[in-house]
């Protein structure tokens, strides 16, 4: 977070993306089908819960970070 950063003089950018909780099912989906995970697959009720909890960051929380450097 911005006070670990900061105090170092380094810059502290917020990345938040916005995907639909079905995209990211299917994301999990192909993953898990794929065989590369082996860690206990991510299901369909652990997005539901954490969509449930979850937060997006608002203008008010965004400006607390410094820009980007690259836009985009």
């Amino acid at each position: 977070n911005r006070t670990c950063g900061e105090p170092l003089g380094a810059g502290v950018e917020l990345h938040y993306l916005h995907a639909p909780l079905e995209e990211l099912f299917e994301r999990a989906e192909r993953r898990s089908a794929s065989g590369e995970w082996t860690a206990s697959p991510i299901t369909r009720a652990h997005f539901e819960e954490w969509a449930s909890i979850f937060q997006p960051p608002d203008e008010e929380e965004i400006l607390l970070f410094d820009k980007p450097i690259v836009e985009g």
